[in-house]
């Protein structure tokens, strides 16, 4: 299994640390006006469905969101998604 579909952490964390795809989501969410939960899965799902089913995917970037959002990584306002200073 590749690092990506593994959840494993990148070298260097940064505060706390991300996984590999926590980071992946930390830069769609970038993206001007960050992003809906929803739209996270949607866009990046091409990365991991060769690998992953898409309700396994929707699990995995669940999971994921939250704890960027526990790390203080990024924050949730009105149902939109976008990375902490």
């Amino acid at each position: 299994m590749s690092a990506l579909g593994s959840g494993a952490p990148l070298a260097g964390p940064r505060r706390g640390g991300a996984s590999a795809t926590g980071h992946l989501i930390l830069v769609r969410l970038a993206a001007a006006g960050g992003a809906t939960r929803a739209a996270v899965a949607a866009d990046l799902a091409p990365l991991f469905t060769h690998k992953l089913s898409p309700a396994d995917w929707r699990r995995l970037a669940e999971k994921e969101i939250g704890q960027l959002i526990a790390r203080g990584l990024a924050a949730e306002t009105k149902s939109r998604l976008s990375p902490t200073d």
